[in-house]
């Protein structure tokens, strides 16, 4: 009894030793498929396999159809040994690509097996010139100089301590992002267009956030701030909002009409504006010289008051003076009425009388030994006689009339004194 009790123990002691031993076979064979399957076996030539390593996924339009096998460098080039589940076909024409299953290096290959018509793949090698070589984060980055690649550090940095502490509004973000990719949309088409200046934009939002460094605590205010507003818009579901904004366009008609009636004054300011800058500009100039003169005017408008006092009996004199001399200035103005008349006949000879004087002043400037200026002698000649009869000298070419600015130019040219 106690011997066959020892048989049944040891059977089952082997029995649970030979599972243990057929599941750690399992577990170390499991990369390679289940024991007994049968697998398609090709191998793909690239020039670059990146990060790739051995059982990576093999895809095929994004399905899992195998596993990478093995990895070697023949030749010098590296060969990538693809294990394809079950009976695979792979045709002449086929393509491989390694792609990036995440950036943090996993990587995978896709698998384009070609088409029948190209016939069966030689050798079962997918030569160089149908691989493609991987794109990995780490190239993408050392394209970058050094200045480039420290910002991008900082700014994912950066992005990262910003983030912290932030789930509940991420996922919110992750909530309202469809909405927002789709307005995100509409944003990205509305800067590829040509009229889009892009890089403008981009430049002038870089000096925004310069100018900004430095201020989050006054843009942390003025978020809750907006909040609050945004807040105060939403109450009774928009509804005020919604009403403002039903009464929007008429409002913008009636304000377009009222600016139409304002570019007239606003155009007549432009042009006060333009005609003054030359007197702000004189008045710029002048400032100084003003300021000197109100400074040194001090002294003498300090004695202004006295003077004013000491001169307040002449002042009160000159209303009797004024009153005396009310019947003169009448008389005066009698006076220069008359005078308009001659004076309007005399106007056109300002001339010839400005040059009557001129020569009187040229006879009266020197004086002889006797002590006379001028000396004025009556002399008679033959038109003197004549000129009594009403006929004319034929010797005499003067012109007894002479019209204005004709006396200064009446002389004889002839011996008979013709002109």
């Amino acid at each position: 009894m106690k011997t066959a009790t020892q048989s049944k123990t040891m059977v089952l002691g082997a029995g649970i030793v030979a599972l243990m031993v057929f599941f750690v076979y399992l577990s170390l064979t499991a990369s390679s498929g289940l024991p007994g399957q049968r697998h398609t076996y090709v191998t793909a030539r690239f020039a670059d396999v990146g990060g790739l390593r051995v059982g990576d996924d093999v895809r095929e339009a994004s399905v899992r159809v195998g596993q990478v096998h093995s990895i070697e460098f023949v030749d010098g080039h590296p060969e990538v040994r693809l294990q394809l589940d079950s009976d695979h076909e792979v045709y002449a024409d086929a393509e491989a690509a390694i792609g990036a299953r995440s950036p943090l290096g996993q990587n995978f290959v896709e698998l384009s097996p070609g088409s029948r018509d190209a016939g069966h793949l030689d050798e079962d090698t997918i030569s160089v010139s149908h691989t493609s070589n991987p794109g990995s984060l780490d190239k993408l980055l050392s394209t970058f100089d050094a200045k480039t690649r420290k910002a991008t550090g900082s700014l994912l940095k950066q992005t990262g301590t910003g983030l912290s502490g932030h789930s509940q509004d991420l996922s919110d973000f992750a909530r309202t992002s469809p909405d927002l990719l789709s307005d995100l949309g509409e944003v990205a088409g509305r800067l590829s267009t040509d009229d889009a200046n892009l890089a403008g934009t981009l430049a002038e939002a870089q000096v925004l956030a310069t100018r900004l460094q430095g201020s989050d605590q006054q843009l942390a205010s003025l978020v809750d701030r907006l909040s609050t507003t945004m807040d105060a818009v939403a109450v009774d579901g928009a509804a005020p909002l919604a009403s403002a904004l039903d009464r929007a366009p008429e409002t913008l008609r009636t304000a377009r009409a009222a600016l139409k009636e304002v570019r007239t004054p606003l155009d007549d300011v432009a042009t006060t504006m333009v005609n003054l800058r030359s007197g702000s500009r004189s008045l710029g100039k002048s400032t100084t010289n003003l300021l000197g003169l109100l400074r040194e005017a001090r002294t003498p408008l300090s004695k202004v008051p006295a003077v004013a006092k000491d001169a307040e009996p002449a002042v009160e004199s000159l209303d009797g003076v004024a009153v005396d001399a009310s019947p003169l200035a009448q008389r005066l103005e009698k006076t220069w009425d008359s005078a308009d008349e001659p004076a309007t006949v005399l106007s056109p000879y300002a001339a010839e009388i400005s040059r009557f004087f001129t020569y009187w002043n040229s006879a009266n400037r020197f004086r002889d030994k006797s002590g006379h200026y001028l000396r004025i002698d009556l002399v008679v000649r033959p038109e003197s006689v004549i000129g009594v009869t009403n006929l004319k000298d034929p010797l005499v070419h003067r012109n007894p009339y002479p019209a204005p600015e004709e006396s200064n130019r009446d002389r004889a040219s002839t011996l008979l004194g013709g002109e």
